[in-house]
């Protein structure tokens, strides 16, 4: 059984401090604590779309879950989840609820990519050959193993006074 008292408190006194602080190492520091307090609390989310690929003009389906797994007397609520991408709409669930303990919460975001959206590409065959080579310009993105990420999905939870804002795949 989770044990909270003192675990995510301390934790959520100390976002508050540096969450008074105008510094970008502090803006640093605020996204790792908000991980940290949701690792310890026990809070998952998910997100997972309609289909593997998509082409510019079509509308995908992401379907979001949030699961409270620890055992807290506070409001514990998830908002305003968003899609969106580089240089593109967003799409938005303004949708708010309470947690309840062990019982996953979803909900729906559709999103239609923009018919001028380039469509992705192996990073090899992002930027033209030149002769019989390919022209790899950024190199980290050859050293990154699997697929690239897809678009980021920020998290707004709300924890007794606190939001914290959680990003993922």
């Amino acid at each position: 059984m989770y044990r909270h008292r003192g675990r995510h408190t301390a934790l959520l006194r100390a976002r508050a401090l540096i969450a008074a602080i105008d510094h970008p190492e502090a803006r640093l520091k605020l996204k790792e604590i908000d991980e940290t307090i949701a690792q310890a609390m026990g809070l998952w989310l998910d997100v997972s779309v309609n289909r593997e690929e998509a082409a510019p003009g079509m509308e995908v389906v992401f379907d979001l879950t949030a699961v409270n797994r620890a055992r807290i007397k506070r409001l514990l609520s998830v908002r305003n989840w968003k899609v969106s991408r580089k240089n593109a709409r967003s799409a938005r669930v303004r949708r708010s609820w309470r947690s309840t303990v062990q019982q996953p919460k979803t909900a729906q975001a559709r999103y239609k990519i923009p018919g001028d959206e380039p469509p992705t590409q192996p990073y090899w065959l992002r930027n033209p050959p030149i002769g019989d080579r390919y022209d790899v310009r950024d190199r980290s993105v050859a050293r990154a193993r699997g697929k690239p990420a897809g678009a980021p999905m920020p998290f707004k939870v709300r924890i007794g006074s606190q939001t914290l804002e959680l990003v993922r795949p």
